[in-house]
Order: structure tokens, then C-alpha cells, then sequence
């Protein structure tokens, strides 16, 4: 399954990259997601706080949603259950998303929220883990067929 890049870089600040969990409750996609297809997505990664240096350039990367990714928009965009991080919630309502992950290896907290249609989505992401807290942005675009 396609594992959101906003999540994938999570995943790697919280050092808790094993494989997802099965099991996470699934979403069916509504009229309103992320239609299967080419995207174009940019990222951007920063420190919060006094001390934080300036924001970089986005990264910009290329996917493909697959058919199968488009069924399941909640572990698309919201991410799939991460190793060390036991609860999670994320809900996809109306166009807007809200996510939370409780993390216990180590322990933190991932939080954020967005919006969605059926040609992207953008979110903003912040990760507490240690004292130290990082936000992720993401938007995507729908740019044609894969």
C-alpha cells in the first residue's frame, strides 16, 4: 500500500519504522477522496521552537494511486498504524482530515490536520518526540492518469 511521504518521514524522525500493524480499522472512499492516479507532492520539514532554522525548499516527489490506494484514503493520506504508536486515530469527514498517533517507542505524540478532494489533499503535521518538535506539511495535486 502507498504509505503517505508525510508519514514516511514521521516515521523515520520517530525512528519506529518497523512494519505497520494490521488490523487498523479501514475506511471505504467516499465520492468526495483521492481519485486513483498520478500526483505531484511537496513536502516541506522543520523545527519548531526559539532555535528552529529557516524553512528549507519543499521536496517534490511523484506517486501513483493505485485503485486499491484509493479505497482506503484513510491509511493513505493519515498513514497506516506505526510500530511504537498504539493509538491511532484518524478521520476523514467532509473534506477535512484530523489524525492523532500516541506513541509510546518512543514515547510522543504525532498530531495534525487538512483537507482533501478528489483531485489531493494537504496537511500539516507537527511530531513531538523528546523535547524536540517537527512539522510536516504536505500538499498533493492530482497531475493525470499513472
Amino acid at each position: 500500500m502507498l504509505r503517505s511521504p508525510i508519514i514516511a518521514a514521521t516515521c523515520v524522525a520517530l525512528g519506529s519504522c518497523g512494519q505497520s500493524q494490521p488490523g487498523a480499522p479501514a475506511q471505504l472512499a467516499g465520492t468526495d477522496t483521492p481519485r486513483p492516479g498520478a500526483y505531484e507532492v511537496s513536502q516541506l520539514q522543520y523545527a519548531l521552537g526559539a532555535s528552529a532554522a529557516p524553512t528549507p525548499q519543499p521536496t517534490v516527489s511523484r506517486v501513483c494511486v493505485s485503485a486499491v490506494d484509493a479505497q482506503h484514503p484513510e491509511a493513505m493520506i493519515g498513514g497506516p498504524q506505526l510500530d511504537g504508536c498504539p493509538e491511532r486515530h484518524v478521520t476523514l469527514r467532509n473534506g477535512h482530515i484530523d489524525l492523532e498517533y500516541r506513541c509510546v517507542q518512543p514515547t510522543g505524540s504525532i498530531s495534525g490536520n487538512g483537507s482533501y478532494s478528489t483531485d489531493g489533499w494537504e496537511m500539516a503535521v507537527d511530531v513531538s518526540v523528546g523535547g524536540q518538535s517537527i512539522r510536516f506539511e504536505e500538499k498533493a495535486h492530482r497531475t493525470g492518469d499513472c
